[in-house]
């Protein structure tokens, strides 16, 4: 199964093809490849998806690592994913968070960044939702800077050389207006096995809040997918 798109840059006049295969039904795996050459970067990884249920909650968890290439510098950056955790699957109301730690590196430059993907606590009030902490370091030992905040919000940097603190980033209105426009393959022109295609009568089914068409649909496909 297979899944292609790109985002077009009118102010780069630059493209950024996306690809997606899930390269195994039992265990779900999925390797991704992004590329946009005249900005400069490649993106690549294989991961495997798995869930943990706890009772009134069940976490999406991603095993393996992103690979993200600055073509420019020559720079290799290895990224591990957060955990999806969602909350309330039985009682009470349905919340989805991030959670685990991340951590990015790059062997060239000896910089890396531990970044904690905190749920929140079980009383606390929602402005507690949604907060990471992290450190940047250098060789693993040299704490340059701390980072703080929101994931979907504001996140501040304090740099421990002089003290100071700024905004690292801001998902203003401005920000998110600005979010480029992504490009499909129509779907006349997809192939047999692409995403968009081969779960349309399932979207279909959803978008006319049919659930049970929709199930019908999902196990034709997914037992046509195991006997491949």
């Amino acid at each position: 199964e297979v899944f292609r798109t790109f985002w077009y840059n009118p102010k780069t006049n630059s493209k950024t093809f996306y690809i997606a295969e899930q390269v195994s039904h039992h265990p779900p795996i999925t390797s991704i490849y992004v590329i946009n050459r005249k900005e400069g970067y490649c993106i690549y990884g294989t991961i495997l998806a798995r869930s943990k249920f706890y009772g009134n909650s069940v976490s999406a968890i991603m095993e393996g690592s992103i690979k993200i290439i600055l073509l420019n510098r020559g720079e290799e950056y290895t990224v591990t994913l957060p955990y999806a955790n969602c909350k309330g699957i039985l009682i009470g109301k349905m919340t989805i968070e991030l959670g685990g730690k991340v951590r990015i590196e790059c062997s060239k430059t000896g910089y890396s960044t531990d970044i904690d993907f905190k749920l929140k606590p079980l009383l606390s009030s929602n402005e507690a939702s949604n907060q990471i902490e992290g450190k940047i370091k250098f060789a693993n030992k040299e704490t340059l800077a701390i980072i703080n905040g929101k994931w979907d919000g504001e996140i501040y940097l304090h740099e421990k050389s002089n003290g100071l603190t700024k905004q690292f980033w801001n998902p203003t209105k401005d920000v998110i207006e600005q979010r480029l426009k992504r490009f499909v393959v129509p779907i006349d022109e997809q192939k047999e096995f692409e995403s968009e295609k081969l779960w349309y009568n399932v979207s279909e089914a959803i978008r006319n809040s049919n659930q049970y068409l929709a199930t019908e649909e999902k196990t034709i496909i997914e037992t046509r997918q195991r006997r491949i």
